[in-house]
């Protein structure tokens, strides 16, 4: 089975099908294999010697495995197959591999140096230097014939300039809270899911994906909000969309579940609030918020979305 992998890769004839086929085969019969053989054994043997024919079993099984993987390495080494090339596009701490690309070789592909990226502090302007010298070396990699395909990542953004001293640098949302946010918040088909702050658009997109409610982001930055919005074109997700807009300002009148990561804080983060608050006055929205956000929302009582207030009885606060 595992033998037409190679053969139909001599022919020129290897499919991503064919390794699926391959993969689903051999975890089934692994299956079956795993229970089966130890559960012969006693067929095999007397039960005074059961002790030994296990330890035996599980000692051939050690060997098999370790030796496996040293033998895999002088194959690769001895017939020339695939290799891995690492390149080191940091320029803090040490690598815990030895790169065939070191940093330096990086940096300087895109005419700069690494102490001179280090002292000057500037961590986007940083990851932009490396990521075009990266993308140069991996272009003549390329070309000499050394790569045989390139996967895209999507590009890399440069983390702007603040305008205000009360926006927030870009964090992603962490996976597991989206999943938590999922689990814990009712999503139907007929809410709208806002990210107020929404950066790269991660958070909407992975929430669209997870539940198939229609997904809004606001981002204040041009960079950002086009990035996201290239994202969605390129993934071709039709119910996702994003805003160029200032939170404290944008139309928050389509949103049923409103979601917020500590994407600014003072002054907008006030304004922003009791935008939330009008529009929980005639509506019922759902206002998540993971991270400082959340400690901050209790210093509003003007918000009055702490619970289900008489004043206020729309709105639900969900923090994390």
């Amino acid at each position: 089975m595992f033998a037409t992998i190679p053969l139909a890769a001599l022919f020129d004839l290897l499919t991503i099908w064919q390794l699926y086929a391959v993969a689903l085969a051999a975890s089934t019969l692994t299956v079956f294999f795993d229970v089966a053989y130890q559960s012969y054994l006693p067929t095999l043997v007397a039960r005074e010697e059961l002790i030994e024919g296990n330890a035996k079993l599980t000692a051939s099984a050690s060997v098999a495995e370790v030796g496996s993987f040293s033998l895999s390495g002088w194959l690769v080494q001895l017939l020339s197959g695939p290799g891995t090339i690492l390149i080191d596009a940091g320029i803090l701490g040490t690598p815990l591999a030895v790169p065939d690309i070191t940093r330096e070789e990086v940096a300087r592909a895109a005419g700069a140096e690494v102490a001179a990226l280090v002292a000057a502090g500037d961590r986007g302007a940083a990851v932009a230097t490396m990521a075009k010298g990266a993308t140069a070396l991996v272009g003549e990699l390329f070309a000499a014939g050394r790569l045989h395909g390139i996967l895209g990542l999507g590009e890399t953004i440069a983390e702007p300039t603040l305008a205000d001293r009360d926006y927030v640098h870009l964090e992603d949302s962490p996976v597991r809270v989206l999943l938590d946010l999922v689990d814990h918040v009712s999503l139907e088909a007929d809410d709208r899911f806002v990210d107020l702050g929404s950066g790269l658009g991660r958070a909407a997109i992975l929430v669209h994906w997870l539940t198939g409610v229609s997904a809004e982001g606001i981002e204040v930055q041009p960079a950002y909000c086009a990035y996201a919005t290239a994202l969605v074109a390129n993934l071709g997700l039709e119910r996702v969309h994003f805003q160029r807009a200032d939170a404290s300002e944008a139309d928050l009148s389509r949103g049923t579940v409103y979601y917020l990561f500590t994407p600014f804080k003072g002054r907008i983060l006030r304004l922003v609030w009791q935008r939330l608050e009008q529009e929980a006055q005639s509506r019922s929205i759902t206002v998540c918020t993971y991270g400082a956000v959340s400690l901050s929302a209790a210093h509003f009582p003007s918000s009055g979305m702490g619970n289900r207030t008489p004043r206020n009885p729309h709105a639900v606060l969900t923090p994390w």
